[in-house]
């Protein structure tokens, strides 16, 4: 009987689901009943993994992404773009432009005044300076060819220097320079003892001849011969013509110093002039030039190697090596140019 009961219980629940006139039935001019069935959704579903939308689902770990771009990595080497990266070490760079380094090649070629070394000394330099290079593998350094137009130069000139000394009348010229260099330095010491006479005619008498001998200049033999020759002749017309120079002379009995200088004076300039026609090509004016030349090819020459070592990127330079031998060879022969200088001149400017 109860078993009856539910099923007639269950028959009117169908009947009243089927009987449920739809929103085009309860419309007035409907003229049919449609049955429909009634759709069952699924359930929201309400836990970890419920899904409202077929949307990717934005994962809550550490490699949740939002969007496909590319994510901005917080690390040492976060990106924010692709540009490239300003380094930050001791070469950081923020162009391609040469950076300042701290290995700038700051070391250059010592100078030297060539015009002052004697003929012998020049020379003796432009061979050592030549030797040394040719010591460092010049071709590897590419300054080869500037070497071989210097010692070409070198060359030349030592060959005019050799003939010159070859010559037999250059011993005569050298004997007859230092005989009126001690002529002339002999006055000059004689009248330096007595510019300090305790007699005041004495003591002013010396002091007008040394005047008359500072307005030729102090060391009068360290002059080159010609000079010196001109000086020596003006220097004794000066003596003979001016009243009061003559005058000192006779005072001191200085005629025969007078007299051996000016013997030795025209000697020199007669040796001289005739060891210079045999000389030809060889003379001093010859070698003079030829020393101007030598000089242009020395500062190529030099320069080249300066320029090559400061282009040099990255340290060590190749040309330090040669460059600090240079320097201490150039080093050498300025000591000998600054010692010379600081000798005391054998005839200084005496005050009038």
């Amino acid at each position: 009987m109860k078993i009856v009961s539910l099923l007639l219980v269950n028959s009117i629940k169908f009947f009243l689901i089927l009987g449920k006139p739809t929103r085009e039935e309860a419309h007035p001019d409907a003229t049919y009943f449609k049955h429909k069935a009634v759709v069952v959704l699924p359930n929201f579903r309400k836990s970890s993994s419920t899904r409202a939308t077929s949307f990717p689902a934005k994962r809550k770990t550490p490699n949740t992404r939002a969007t496909n771009f590319p994510v901005r990595r917080k690390g040492q080497n976060t990106r924010a773009t692709d540009f490239p990266l300003k380094r930050k070490t001791c070469r950081t760079t923020v162009t391609s432009f040469p950076t300042n380094s701290e290995h700038l090649n700051t070391n250059t070629m010592n100078a030297i005044d060539l015009r002052i070394l004697r003929n012998a000394e020049y020379l003796q330099y432009m061979k050592d300076f030549a030797g040394i290079i040719n010591l460092n593998d010049p071709a590897t350094l590419q300054i080869d060819t500037k070497l071989a137009a210097f010692t070409a130069k070198t060359t030349e000139l030592e060959n005019l220097f050799k003939k010159a000394l070859a010559n037999d009348r250059t011993k005569a010229v050298l004997a007859l320079d230092q005989r009126r260099d001690d002529a002339i330095n002999g006055i000059t010491a004689f009248l330096q003892g007595y510019s300090y006479h305790y007699e005041a005619d004495k003591k002013q008498n010396a002091q007008k001849l040394l005047t008359a001998l500072a307005i030729y200049g102090s060391g009068i033999a360290r002059q080159n011969y010609m000079s010196e020759t001109a000086t020596i002749n003006n220097l004794l017309v000066d003596f003979a013509d001016k009243p009061e120079l003559a005058a000192a002379v006779t005072a001191f009995s200085l005629q025969p110093w007078i007299d051996e200088l000016q013997d030795a004076n025209t000697l020199f300039n007669t040796e001289y002039l005739s060891r210079t026609q045999e000389y030809g090509d060889a003379n001093p004016d010859t070698i003079k030039s030829k020393r101007e030349e030598t000089n242009v090819t020395y500062y190529a020459l030099r320069d080249r190697i300066d320029a090559l070592h400061t282009l040099v990127e990255t340290p060590p330079s190749p040309y330090t090596t040669v460059i600090n031998q240079l320097n201490a060879l150039t080093d050498q022969y300025n000591v000998l140019l600054v010692h010379r200088q600081e000798v005391p001149p054998e005839n200084p400017v005496v005050p009038t």
